[in-house]
């Protein structure tokens, strides 16, 4: 006491200088230890074996008391002291002159071991050379001193930097400085240093907490794990020990088969010969006859084929029909040629038309047509329609004739056009515009697209040219609403039928195109039953006329659409030309413009001015008289109606003729 250490040197404490006095006066440790000062200026006790530090009070070790045995216990070092470091092991603090040697301090012999560290290191005569751990000299300073390397100097409040161990809480400890100035915690014994706080050393057993169950014991891996072993008739399940059942206690493969367990542990049924496993039994192997439920009938026979299978060979004249032998039906059963004609078999077996003079075959019709038609010439949903002249309008002696049908004119078509053959579906509406405005939505995607006003059709015709980088043929300014839905207002300008983009087909385009080259009130013939008497309304009877087979009207179609393309279709092989929806057409409707059409007829269009737009075709509501190709309607192009739809056109290049 009265000196402090000074780096590895302890030096004398004066009293009259700013030194303040020593923290162990007055402790005595209960005489079984001695006081030093930390590096903080606190008093601490190191206590002789088989004491402990209680505060500033040494107290006996009880080996029945509550803290665990001491690691010093029985270790007496020698020529030293047994401290318990911070991990809880215990450590010989050795004399001057010896060193640490595992637990015990050995006498450095100059002969055989090298110099003591503390050789030569005095402390500045206020302090004591020790012989860290480690191996290095490190000073013990007194009281008053501080450690300033291998010297002692005395402290001096103006220049003593704060100490490391202010603020610092070992808990269950006590603060020092080490030599090179770190702050670190000697615990007390029983305690360990965790991230630099003394806490409780607890030996904890793994298995406290495991259990095993009755078949079963915990055992520590070398890892320091606990595990179960079970005893034999039993497994581990979870963390528990189970008897082992047998997969094969609740199988039943019946008489024709047992019970095998795969190494896997599953069961599984293995069946004897003559025996198969359906479900889980082994039942007996029936072979069938195939035959056994097959009836030819009276005009053929059953045999079974090389695989196995049941099927029916037939007599002459007749033919299998699933297992049955059905009588072969001719080809030209119903085949009526239009009544031009004889329905003969081809070489195929397919019905064909032999046509009178002057009528040609197409499909199962003879029909009179022109010479600008030659055939169908049908590509991806689209059909080439020829330039050609062509008889427009109904004579005065048709049937059923409406008044602003006539007179018949001449209209030449200079510009060859592709027509789509079919009108506008639901699914190609919705495809490009994303919705679908039709009342009948629950026919399909494949049926036409209906409740679209003039102005949603031009402008899915400029979208369907924009898909595919083409020219639009119309320019829309100021609409309003959206279109599907409320379209309406606009201002259009249309790029005239030399745009490269689709369009709609022009009145005369559309009756040209759907006439196909023939001058009946239908493309298929014409309305008058084979009692002579026309087909006006819906309570004439049809019988006679093949419009029926051509086209969904009033007296087919139940009220509503239809799929495209389910009829028959025209020369030019478009389908519906005729009933399923009205068509709009690209011109504004004027009663009177085709009595003087100007320039002589030639690519008509009517002017850009009125308050309707034209639509031919007649629909699915409507009575046969109205679905005659020279029959002209229109409505306001701000109108939605369900049964109102469209088709396109494209212009051609001239030489695709």
């Amino acid at each position: 006491l009265g000196f402090r250490a000074d780096g590895l040197t302890c030096v004398a404490v004066e009293d009259g200088g700013r030194e303040p006095g020593s923290a162990c006066k007055d402790v005595t440790c209960s005489d079984h230890g001695t006081c030093v000062v930390s590096g903080s200026g606190d008093a601490l006790c190191v206590c002789d074996v088989g004491f402990r530090a209680d505060g500033l009070t040494c107290v006996a070790i009880e080996d029945g008391g509550e803290k665990p045995v001491s690691p010093c216990k029985d270790v007496t070092c020698g020529n030293g002291t047994c401290i318990v470091s911070g991990s809880g092991d215990a450590l010989c603090i050795c004399d001057v002159g010896f060193r640490a040697d595992g637990l015990a301090c050995v006498a450095i012999d100059d002969g055989q071991e090298p110099p003591s560290p503390c050789k030569g290191v005095d402390c500045d005569e206020h302090g004591t050379c020790i012989v860290s751990g480690s191996g290095d000299a490190l000073c013990i300073c007194d009281v008053g001193f501080r450690a300033d390397g291998l010297t002692c100097g005395a402290i001096d409040d103006v220049e003593e930097p704060e100490s490391p161990c202010k603020d610092v809480d070992c808990g269950n400890g006590t603060c020092v400085v080490s030599g090179s100035g770190t702050a670190f915690c000697i615990c007390h014994e029983g305690f360990r240093l965790e991230e630099g706080t003394c806490v409780a050393i607890e030996i904890e057993d793994p298995c406290d907490g495991v259990d095993c169950g009755d078949d079963g014991h915990c055992l520590i891996s070398g890892s320091g794990e606990a595990f179960c072993i079970c005893n034999e008739g039993y497994h581990l399940q979870g963390d528990t020990c189970v008897a082992i059942e047998d997969p094969c206690a609740d199988v039943d493969c019946g008489d024709g088969g047992h019970c095998l367990i795969t190494s896997s542990g599953k069961a599984f049924c293995f069946c004897n010969e003559g025996y198969h496993l359906q479900g889980d039994t082994c039942v007996a192997i029936e072979i069938e006859d195939p035959c056994a439920e097959a009836d030819c009938g009276d005009n053929g026979r059953c045999v079974v084929s090389g695989s196995g299978v049941a099927l029916c060979v037939c007599n002459d004249g007749f033919r299998a029909d699933g297992l049955t032998c059905v009588p072969i039906e001719n080809p030209c059963s119903g085949v009526t040629c239009s009544d031009r004609g004889t329905c003969v078999i081809s070489g195929s077996g397919d019905a064909f038309c032999v046509c009178e003079e002057g009528y040609r075959s197409f499909g199962n019709y003879c029909l009179q047509v022109d010479d600008c038609v030659t055939g169908a010439e049908c590509d991806e949903g689209w059909c080439l329609i020829p330039a050609c002249t062509f008889e427009m309008g109904s004579p005065n002696e048709e049937a059923c004739r409406w008044g602003e049908e006539g007179p018949v004119h001449s209209v030449t078509i200079t510009r060859p056009f592709y027509m789509k053959q079919t009108e506008v579906t639901q699914g190609d509406w919705h495809r490009l515009i994303g919705n679908n405005p039709s009342r009948f939505s629950d026919c399909g995607e494949d049926c036409p697209v209906e409740r679209v006003n003039w102005y949603d059709a031009v402008y899915y015709a400029n979208e369907l040219s924009a898909a595919e980088n083409l020219e639009s043929c119309y320019r829309l300014d100021g609409c309003t609403g959206a279109v599907g839905v409320d379209l309406n207002n606009c201002n259009v300008l249309f790029k005239g039928l030399d745009c490269e983009g689709y369009r709609l087909p022009t009145e005369a385009e559309w009756e040209y195109a759907a006439r196909a080259g023939t001058k009946t009130a239908y493309w298929i013939g014409s309305n008058i039953t084979d009692g002579g008497e026309p087909v006006c309304e819906l309570i004439d009877d049809n019988a006679g006329i093949l419009l029926p087979e051509a086209a969904w009207y009033g007296y087919n179609s139940e009220g509503r659409t239809h799929p495209v393309a389910q009829k028959a279709a025209n020369p030019f092989g478009l389908y519906d030309v005729h009933g399923n929806v009205w068509e709009w057409v690209h011109d504004w409707y004027d009663p009177d413009y085709f009595n003087n059409c100007p320039n002589d007829c030639i690519d008509p269009v009517v002017p850009n001015e009125g308050s309707t737009r034209g639509h031919r075709g007649g629909s699915w509501y409507d009575i046969a008289g109205a679905l005659r190709s020279a029959v002209r309607s229109s409505t306001s192009p701000l109108d939605h109606h369900s049964n109102v739809g469209f088709r396109l056109v494209r212009t051609a290049p001239l030489d695709a003729n």
